[in-house]
């Protein structure tokens, strides 16, 4: 994402890579004398099936959503992220598994387009998002979190760091911040 915002400077990937390096300091870094674990499981329990489930911690079903959110907030972040009632990713381990649908936050058109849609400033809308993002994030941290393995590998570690040094010099440059 760092390379895509030096190639191609919109907003979307200095957020993106910004959003990963955070997600990364928040999920992976170790305690003192720190460094970064190698990696967070992929499996978590999911109340709805009653089992572990490959990235149950991170989708949503429709009607999560639309109990988190305002029925203002609600049809704004369902365009934008493309959450449907049936549901948009199949999350079965195995074709016996009933189908497991259920949505996975893709961004699904350019905040300037998803404003004019609905009538709204871009820097409101970016707001509302916002907002949105924080009140889902709230919901899914009373989830069951997945384990995260604490090997810390140097090669892993050498990756991550040269990342960070990489990210202080490109999102210096962020345009409209």
């Amino acid at each position: 994402y760092l390379n895509f915002a030096v190639l191609m400077p919109e907003k979307i990937w200095f957020e993106t890579a910004r959003s990963t390096l955070d997600y990364v300091l928040r999920e992976l870094k170790a305690p003192d004398p720190g460094g970064f674990y190698s990696a967070q499981d992929s499996d978590s329990f999911d109340k709805n099936l009653g089992q572990a489930t490959e990235g149950a911690f991170y989708v949503w079903k429709d009607e999560e959503v639309q109990k988190a959110l305002t029925k203002k907030e609600y049809p704004i972040f369902k365009d934008y992220y493309n959450v449907t009632e049936e549901g948009n990713c199949n999350l079965a381990k195995s074709e016996e598994e009933k189908e497991y649908l259920t949505n996975c936050l893709v961004i699904q058109q350019k905040l300037e387009d998803l404003a004019k849609t609905h009538g709204m400033e871009e820097a409101e809308l970016k707001k509302l998002l916002g907002n949105c993002r924080e009140k889902l994030y709230k919901r899914r941290n009373k989830r069951t979190k997945p384990t995260v393995d604490q090997k810390m590998v140097c090669g892993y570690n050498g990756l991550a760091i040269s990342a960070f040094a990489e990210a202080s010099r490109v999102l210096f440059y962020e345009p409209n911040k």
